[in-house]
Parts: structure tokens; C-alpha cells; sequence
């Protein structure tokens, strides 16, 4: 083992040291986080395992991973989620045909099989994902082979969705290939994708009307001074839109109870209900 390169207990640590600081929301990110412990003999099991130990050895309450990748994650993750573990974003960057497989990175998954290990995931857990059509953006083929990555975003295998426009990377096949489509093309089916996923983020946005959310408490709203906004756990950073808050008050950094009264494609609209009896936080009028 590299002795440069961190281990279970020395992330633990480090979480432990940010807990006593007051972090409330641990994020883990790497490059390919799935595999994260390949490297150090772990298998396919190393996220878990971290994870896992997190959960046993500190008391952070939202703990989330970025980004899952299909090909390498272990699907007992997945029921994990839940408790204290927030959402977590899949990436699918290959949605179908042989240019997709030659395109990308070897990081994605086909639909279908995308579609089936959602399946396993925990009951009330929220999955977003990062869909990246690598199969679009050539000629050949190419009106066919974007019509999958639409059909599988219609169907609410994750209730957010980040699509991207293919961007070549080094040392991969697909940079190497010709015949790119303008970028004008890749726009407009980047819109298709985006069209395609707002009934769905608006269907999962409307059944949270009326529940109560534990949100974490972000600041002044950015267009606004006259609003606050937050998230709840299956919103990630900047990703997944905003929990705005219009009726009463508490400090950035501070866990809420929230009240769902709107919902809209991209961002929640609430109000603070609690918690009652702490001194920083206002609530809202009955």
C-alpha cells in the first residue's frame, strides 16, 4: 500500500476532526469514487466499507458520495441509502450503440442496466443523475442513438437530472474520432434531455407539498436578501436546485424543520416549523 495515499482511518479522522468544527454535511468526491480502495487492496467493496465506518464512527448527519459510477459501484450501497445518507448522483455516459462504447471513458452504463440497479436502492432514498449522450455527438447514427438517453430520462429512475454535452478527453478513443456534430446540434439536444426531465423533477418536487423536510439552512438567497435558501438531503450542492425559504429565520449552517408549500421543476418553496425552543431559529406563524 502507498503510504501517500489516505485510508479508512485516516479519512475517519479527518471527519471526526470537521464534526467537532460544527461541519454538518460530509461529502465524499473523487474522481471515480466507486473505486475508491482498489488502490489499497480493498475491491470492489472500498466505498462501502468507508462508508460504513463513517456512519459507525462519527455523527455527521448527511453524509453523501459524488459521483457514482454504475460499472464499479457495489450495489449494497445503494441500501444503505437512506438514514444519513443523502442523495447520491449516478453517471451514465454511455446510453447506447458502439460509438457510445468507443466514446467514453469507461466510466457509464447502458440504460437498461442503469435502470435495474436503481431498483436496489433503498426505499425513500433520491438518486439524481449525470447523463452524458457520448453517442450524439458524431454523425453516424446519431438522431437514433440520442433517442435512448431521452426515453430512459422520461422514466423516473432518479428524480433530478444533469445532462451534459459530451466534452473529449485525453487518452480516450472518442478524441480521436472525426466527424463531431456542430456544437449548435449538441445544444439543442442537450435542451431535448432537459425537456425530457422537468415532468418528472416537477412530478417528485409536487409529492413532497406538504411534508416536513429537515433542510440545511444555506444563507441569503441569491437573487434576494428577502428570502433564505437551503436544502433538504436529496438535494446535492448545486445540482439539484433549492429549498427557498420564505417564512421565518435561522442561521447559515443550521439543520430546520421545513414545511413544503410549492413545488416547481427546479427549485421547493417552505416554511421553518422547527426546531421549537432553539434561540437562533424563528419559525414560522401558525
Amino acid at each position: 500500500m502507498d503510504a501517500s495515499q489516505p485510508d479508512d482511518q485516516s479519512l475517519v479522522a479527518e471527519a471526526r476532526s470537521l464534526e467537532a468544527r460544527g461541519v454538518r454535511e460530509l461529502i465524499l468526491i473523487a474522481q471515480d469514487t466507486t473505486r475508491y480502495g482498489e488502490d489499497l487492496g480493498l475491491g470492489r467493496h472500498g466505498l462501502l466499507r468507508l462508508v460504513e465506518a463513517l456512519l459507525e464512527e462519527t455523527s455527521i448527519p448527511w453524509i453523501r458520495f459524488l459521483y457514482a459510477y454504475p460499472t464499479t459501484l457495489d450495489e449494497e450501497l445503494l441500501t444503505l441509502m437512506g438514514a444519513r445518507i443523502a442523495s447520491s448522483p449516478t453517471s451514465i455516459s454511455r446510453c447506447s450503440t458502439p460509438i457510445a462504447r468507443s466514446s467514453a471513458p469507461c466510466d457509464g452504463a447502458a440504460a437498461p442496466s442503469y435502470l435495474r440497479l436503481l431498483a436496489g436502492a433503498a426505499i425513500g432514498s433520491r438518486i439524481s443523475s449525470s447523463v452524458r449522450p457520448s453517442s450524439s455527438v458524431f454523425r453516424e447514427r446519431t438522431r437514433s442513438a440520442s433517442r435512448p438517453c431521452c426515453v430512459s430520462s422520461r422514466r423516473p429512475a432518479s428524480t433530478t437530472s444533469a445532462p451534459s454535452s459530451h466534452s473529449p478527453e485525453p487518452g480516450t478513443p472518442g478524441a480521436e474520432l472525426t466527424g463531431r456534430i456542430p456544437r449548435s446540434v449538441a445544444a439543442r439536444r442537450h435542451a431535448r434531455l432537459l425537456e425530457a426531465q422537468r415532468p418528472i423533477s416537477l412530478a417528485s418536487r409536487q409529492r413532497l407539498v406538504g411534508r416536513t423536510l429537515e433542510t440545511l439552512v444555506e444563507g441569503v438567497c441569491e437573487e434576494t436578501e428577502h428570502l433564505l435558501q437551503g436544502r433538504h438531503r436529496g438535494m446535492g450542492p448545486e445540482m439539484d436546485g433549492r429549498l427557498l425559504l420564505n417564512d421565518g429565520s435561522a442561521p447559515a449552517g443550521s439543520l430546520v424543520q421545513v414545511e413544503v408549500t410549492e413545488a416547481h421543476p427546479d427549485d421547493l418553496v417552505g416554511r421553518i416549523v422547527g426546531p421549537a425552543g432553539d434561540p437562533s431559529v424563528r419559525v414560522a406563524a401558525a
